[in-house]
């Protein structure tokens, strides 16, 4: 009762508007509960999509970085077996790939800032960029319109400012006939200039579960990658493809082919003849997966893989995410050093 005499109602919640409210707040908090497991899924997902592209990019980029530069500071007519590409067993698959071949990637690789003045050998040569020297080398090439000289002899200083390298030989295409003329007619301000050639060996080797992919610098012993995996790493590479593009004349005709192997050794004319390089290969991932509870489930499922076209990993296994990497490699130094060099075939 109410001091004014009137009954109160009593206050408060039913049972059925109880029960109502706490099933719209299961469902509210099923929902957010839904948003952030989707949402953490997503960020792993991407997370590990990432972290395998940054693998297979870094991996991708080493192996094209020295074979971009290849040919650059060989004479066009000099090459023989030996000079260029020592060695070639390319590959179309699960197989081995060996490649050894030479370039100035790893050494110096920059441009005369100045027009040099005087003449062979005594004029100094300004360069950019002294972080790309190494100031205790003895010898350069100058990719000359007319060829490859050679500075022999070098000494570094810094003459007015400049990074300057003194000759105290330049040796014409030849590498024996000394150039005594103005060093401006051949080498002005822009003119490249590389040091000497890395033996460089690109490895891969299948070997069911290990599988190795390598590219060593042989002439100063660095690996610039070094992948080597087993049947409990959470990388691995399975599929390796590894081709040369020829470009050659018949009956007047040109023709372009692919390749797996050149056979530079009884061929050496072959050399000239690759225009392009590619490479492709497929990685597999077991980070973040979850095994399946049946050994033999998805075995019938099989997806392809292709780097290439018509080249490709047969893939059937749910554990294992694959991803496909791949680079082409125009070979524009073999072109600039054939004009310049006044070589057909």
């Amino acid at each position: 009762m109410s001091k004014h005499g009137k009954t109160l109602k009593p206050t408060g919640f039913t049972i059925i508007e109880l029960m109502v409210s706490i099933f719209v707040t299961l469902i509210a908090l099923g929902t957010f509960f839904k948003l952030y497991t989707n949402s953490v899924k997503s960020e792993r997902s991407i997370n590990l999509r990432t972290s395998v592209a940054h693998i297979g990019d870094q991996i991708a980029e080493s192996i094209s970085a020295p074979i971009r530069l290849l040919g650059l500071n060989n004479v066009f007519n000099d090459w023989s077996t030996g000079v260029v590409i020592v060695a070639t067993n390319g590959g179309s698959g699960t197989d081995s790939v060996s490649f050894r071949f030479f370039s100035p990637y790893g050494g110096p690789i920059t441009k005369l800032s100045l027009d040099p003045i005087g003449n062979a050998p005594s004029c100094p040569l300004y360069v950019y960029n002294s972080a790309s020297i190494d100031t205790g080398i003895n010898s350069l090439q100058l990719m000359s319109s007319h060829g490859v000289y050679t500075a022999t002899g070098v000494t570094y200083s810094v003459l007015g400012g400049k990074n300057t390298f003194t000759p105290s030989a330049i040796l014409e295409p030849d590498g024996v006939t000394p150039y005594t003329g103005a060093c401006i007619d051949l080498f002005p301000k822009g003119t490249l200039v590389t040091g000497r050639n890395n033996e460089y060996l690109l490895t891969y080797i299948n070997g069911g579960a290990n599988t190795i992919v390598r590219l060593q610098n042989v002439t100063t012993g660095e690996r610039i990658v070094d992948f080597d995996n087993n049947a409990n790493s959470s990388y691995k590479v399975p599929f390796f493809v590894f081709q040369f593009q020829r470009e050659y004349i018949v009956g007047g005709l040109m023709r372009r082919e692919w390749v797996s192997e050149i056979d530079g050794m009884a061929n050496p004319d072959y050399v000239k003849e690759i225009k392009a390089i590619r490479f492709g290969f497929v990685m597999l991932s077991m980070k973040d997966r979850t095994n399946k509870k049946v050994a033999t489930a998805g075995l019938a499922t099989t997806i392809s893989f292709c780097p290439f076209e018509g080249m490709c990993y047969s893939h059937n296994d749910l554990n294992k995410t694959a991803y496909v990497f791949r680079r082409l490699i125009h070979i524009k130094n073999f072109d600039y050093l054939q004009r310049n060099s006044g070589v057909t075939y």
